[in-house]
This record gives C-alpha cells, structure tokens and sequence, in this order.
C-alpha cells in the first residue's frame, strides 16, 4: 500500500483520479488494520487500573471535533476498570465509528449519538445510543460477528465488518460483555459492560 501511495504521488494522473484512487487506498488500509487488530486480541492481555472516567472525558473531547458525529455524553465519576487503556479507547472509537457511518438520522448529515457511562452494581456499564434505523431484531445477534456488515438496514457498507466484533472480543478480554438493542424511537443502543475494581466503594 506504501508504495501504491509513492506511485500514485509520482504519476501524472488527473487530480480527480488520483484523489478517487488515494481514498481507496486509505480504506484499504483502514481494513487491513481491522484484520490486525481483531487477530491480535486473540492473544492473552494484561491489564491495568484504568480510570474510565477520565479516559472518556477526553475521548468525548476529541470525539466532539469529528464533522459527522453529534455527541452527547453523561459520564459518572470516579469509575475504574481492569485493562489496557488503548483497547477501551479502541473499543470506544470502533462504536463511534460505527454510528458515524450507519448511525445518522435520515437525510441528517451527523449521527446524533447519546453516551452514558455509570455503575451498575459490581460493573460498569457503557451505552451508546444513535439515532438511526436501527437494526432488523432479527440481525442483532449477527451484528457482533465478525465481517457482518448490515447493508441495507445500517446505510452504505464501507468498512471491513469487523468493528462490533471487535468491540465484542474486546469486552471478552476484559471478563465483560455487550449486548445490542433497538431504541423505540429509532436508532441502535451498544451497551458495554466491565467488572468495576473491585476497590470501589458504591
């Protein structure tokens, strides 16, 4: 891909082409990172303290700069879990991602997305809710699978299939887990939870 990119900067395409031709690459290589990442949280992980709370304050800081996405954050205080922090974010971005580009009210031009991170008692949960079409009830399940993409249902397919699983295999990692759900106003809910440190007081 490195040297299509070179090949492409020393031709003498028309600029038109040439930008069509340079997307593509970048998603290809947006996919062949996907195949890496979901391969390599087969491995076993170790884990650290990591302070969700914050962690997401500055996600949901960076996240508000993306053009596409709208959102909207509730994040309790003072919640830690046990994992590496690169695959929270990871798991965080891959949800975002995934409502950024399937996720939009219709004819809307950013996804609204609703993010709420809280404590259920011995977990932490994390929900994200869009407000989209949603998801045929009967494809939920299937959305945690790797290369699924729902066409029809979640807009234009354009990426590897493989961002819930990953999200999926990521909570598996930590002892978590994910379930899938429609909102009744339309839209898909992701929520994500993770066993609290157990050195936290309710």
């Amino acid at each position: 891909l490195t040297r299509m990119r070179l090949e492409l900067e020393m031709s003498s395409l028309p600029e038109e082409s040439l930008e069509g031709m340079q997307a593509d690459i970048s998603q290809m290589d947006a996919i062949v990172g996907q195949f890496l990442d979901y391969a390599r949280l087969g491995a076993p992980a170790s884990s650290e303290t990591v302070d969700v709370s914050s962690l997401l304050q500055m996600i949901v800081e960076e996240a508000r700069r993306r053009p596409g996405l709208a959102l909207n954050a509730e994040i309790g205080e003072g919640l830690s879990i046990f994992a590496r922090e690169i695959d929270i974010r990871r798991l965080v971005n891959n949800v975002l991602t995934n409502a950024e580009r399937y996720g939009k009210t219709q004819g809307g031009e950013r996804a609204e997305v609703d993010m709420v991170c809280r404590r259920e008692g011995d977990e932490v949960a994390l929900v994200f809710a869009d407000r989209g079409i949603g998801v045929p009830e009967d494809d939920l399940e299937r959305m945690l699978r790797p290369f699924t993409r729902m066409d029809n249902a979640r807009g234009q397919a354009n990426g590897s299939g493989l961002g819930l699983a990953i999200v999926s295999r990521i909570a598996q990692r930590y002892r978590g887990r994910v379930r899938l759900a429609n909102r009744p106003e339309g839209g898909l809910v992701v929520s994500v939870w993770f066993p609290v440190v157990k050195s936290q007081k309710k």
